[in-house]
């Protein structure tokens, strides 16, 4: 055997005692956290599914595309400064009377739309004004 064999085979000898420390250096220099801390629950959730190993890396992925998404947005609303995080709970009606509150708290309900369900985009700013249901009667 020459050097080079030997290690190769301590190598692969010391790789298989330790496969869980190295895939866990390795993906913190990848920076992928969300691999990182999924890997092993969507591991177990795959072997219990019988899911092959493309479907098993797609849920990986996935979910880190996903952690990075959210983590974007939210550095970026951190990085835009907004003065204060508001929501529609927190919205004063009484000071613009013209937005219709019932509706808008229903508008998941169809039957709370107007009844010519006209598209703004192709309807003219005077159907618009009279089929709004933004705009009180």
């Amino acid at each position: 055997m020459s050097g080079a064999e030997i290690t190769v085979t301590n190598t692969a000898t010391h790789t298989a005692d330790t496969p869980q420390l190295l895939l866990e250096h390795h993906l913190k220099e990848l920076r992928l956290p969300t691999i990182l801390r999924e890997y092993d629950k969507v591991a177990r959730q795959c072997a219990v599914e019988q899911l092959d190993y493309q479907r098993y890396l797609l849920r990986m992925t996935e979910l880190e595309l996903l952690d990075r998404e959210r983590r974007a947005t939210e550095r970026r609303i951190r990085q835009a400064k907004f003065p204060v995080v508001k929501t529609m709970d927190s919205f004063d009606f009484l000071a613009i009377p013209s937005v219709n509150k019932p509706w808008y708290w229903n508008w998941h309900d169809a039957s709370s739309w107007p009844a010519a369900r006209t598209s703004c985009c192709w309807a003219t700013a005077a159907q618009v004004k009279h089929t709004s249901p933004w705009l009180s009667a």
